[in-house]
């Protein structure tokens, strides 16, 4: 696929975006789903070049639901690929939020596992299986880190990564005013906005509160919380 960069792409998955969601520094490991569906579809596809392609575009339909559930809640998504209607849009990572994606997400869970006893074509089958077997081992990563985790959220990456896409050198100059509205929603300076690093602190102390929560943190993420630690440490004493 080919984005409006002129770049070409491999879009997602469905329930990725815990690895797009505001704040959290997670590998987007759904992020490779597609391309995986993508180059297997192509795969099979180039095999037999007297086939009819009519089931790639088929296939890529059920794909681009998921997508487009991440492009809703994850905004900055839809801007790195290229949809400037995303541009001044930001994700808001509320509990409201993220229970309302996967609603959203079960509902197209329960599409895709229909769509699939009605298909005949069995390589559309195969990506329907491989759909269905990631977004449900995302709701059970889900359920651990919604159950028994406090997750480490990281906003400086969140406004870094929302920006950074906006004023890359190869964005149209006309998309590049929206990082000023982008940046104003994240700091709350928009009406109707809470700062990134609040509503980000409400959903850690909402974990936090529970009981036999674990907290995770590899050596990356160990090496962020310093600094972070250290640069508020720092403040704290200079303003006293």
């Amino acid at each position: 696929m080919i984005n409006s960069r002129g770049v070409k792409t491999f879009k997602y998955l469905g329930a990725i975006k815990d690895s797009y969601m505001p704040g959290k520094t997670k590998i987007p490991y759904t992020l490779f789903l597609s391309s995986f569906v993508s180059i297997t579809s192509l795969a099979q596809s180039s095999s037999k070049p007297t086939d009819n392609k009519d089931w790639i575009a088929k296939s890529n339909s059920y794909t681009k639901i998921l997508i487009d559930i991440d492009e809703k809640y994850s905004p900055e998504f839809g801007s790195e690929e290229g949809v400037a209607f995303y541009d001044t849009l930001v994700g808001i990572p509320t509990l409201a939020n993220k229970k309302a994606e996967r609603k959203d997400k079960e509902n197209a869970l329960v599409q895709l596992n229909a769509a699939k006893q009605k298909e005949d074509n069995i390589k559309i089958k195969q990506d329907l299986d491989i759909l269905i077997k990631q977004i449900e081992l995302n709701f059970r990563q889900q359920d651990f880190e919604f159950n028994k985790e406090v997750s480490f959220f990281n906003p400086s990456n969140t406004v870094f990564d929302g920006i950074r896409v906006l004023l890359d050198d190869q964005t149209p100059s006309e998309r590049r005013n929206a990082a000023l509205i982008r940046l104003r929603k994240y700091a709350g300076l928009q009406n109707g906005f809470l700062p990134l690093t609040s509503v980000l602190k409400e959903r850690t102390n909402e974990q936090m509160k529970k009981p036999d929560m674990i907290s995770i943190l590899p050596n990356n993420k160990w090496r962020s919380f310093c600094r972070i630690t250290a640069a508020w440490w720092t403040a704290s004493k200079s303003s006293s």
